[in-house]
């Protein structure tokens, strides 16, 4: 399932009864903009946690962070035992002449790159010199892209389009350059794909991957049966779970009010509420529950197990 700009755009559209060429067009984008920037930037959302990895120069200890990094969690070295710290930037000057062997505790830092080609992204600085050649891996907390195809612009619905497994041909296409990484939704010869609640509901979606020209894509996945000449429309994912999307739609209503000069403290409501349940539903394990009793580990067994059976009792210091 995929939450895209399309259906947080169609779903103001419903909510205000206007179309896709009135002059509350340009609100209901900003409002859609708006909210996604609010609630991505509301906290450090577990769901956008990855990783990636570095490795190390021959006199270097200063490396460019990816481009949609936001904050770093922890750094990892090779052998998975070795201590790594967060420090201060001051902490790390005092720090940064050594040279480091594996082994030793490695203390880490971030600030602003000062690469002018990168002015816009974070560098990752380690007090010391590593080896050359050492693959240090770290997790960070990454910052959607921002929505630049929502569904309505010209380029991403006009003609017809052909699938067949994988491959994408337009008929009077001019697919965007820039929608690789975007969400292809096929409709029919004689209807624009909506989202799952509307009349006329996508038959299939994926991911485009590659974009080969203004008639040619290449989808993460096959959507299906062959699927010939039919309606398409091309959209910016949004990054969020399901959560968090509910709360990007009141957030983008309460936008709206605003930006209509309309009473806001009804939408105002609803949204911390909603945001305040992507909150409490933001966590790692998305399938979680009461352990059953037959995973409990046997009376009769050591109870040294990780903590997945304790009897009630003193602690005996076992």
């Amino acid at each position: 399932m995929h939450y895209c700009a399309h259906d947080a755009i169609e779903y103001l559209m419903q909510s205000a009864g206007g179309g896709s060429q009135d002059q509350e067009h340009r609100v209901i984008r900003a409002s859609v903009h708006h909210s996604y920037r609010d609630v991505c930037n509301a906290k450090d959302w577990l769901w956008h946690v990855t990783d990636s990895s570095i490795t190390t120069v021959l006199n270097d200890n200063t490396y460019v962070l990816p481009e949609d990094c936001k904050n770093v969690d922890a750094i990892v070295m090779p052998d998975r035992t070795t201590v790594t710290s967060y420090i201060s930037p001051a902490e790390w000057l005092r720090l940064e002449p050594s040279n480091l062997t594996l082994g030793e505790a490695v203390y880490w830092t971030v600030t602003k790159s000062t690469d002018p080609a990168a002015f816009d992204r974070w560098e990752l600085k380690i007090a010391g010199k590593l080896p050359a050649g050492t693959v240090v891996r770290f997790t960070y907390r990454r910052t959607p892209k921002p929505l630049t195809l929502m569904g309505y612009e010209t380029q991403v619905r006009t003609g017809f389009a052909t699938v067949a497994g994988t491959t994408v041909t337009g008929i009077n296409t001019n697919f965007p350059k820039r929608c690789t990484g975007s969400i292809f939704r096929i409709g029919t010869p004689g209807n624009y794909p909506e989202p799952l609640s509307g009349f006329y509901p996508y038959q299939a979606q994926a991911r485009i991957t590659t974009w080969g020209s203004d008639k040619s894509l290449t989808l993460d996945t096959n959507i299906g049966a062959f699927t010939d000449q039919c309606r398409y429309v091309i959209s910016d994912y949004l990054d969020v779970s399901p959560g968090m999307f509910t709360a990007i739609l009141t957030g983008a209503e309460l936008w709206m009010a605003r930006m209509m000069g309309k009473d806001i403290n009804a939408a105002a409501g609803l949204y911390q509420r909603d945001l305040k349940l992507a909150m409490e539903n933001d966590v790692i394990a998305p399938i979680s529950g009461r352990r059953a009793p037959y995973d409990r580990t046997p009376d009769a067994v050591t109870t040294q197990y990780a903590g997945t059976y304790a009897p009630l009792g003193p602690d005996q210091g076992a």
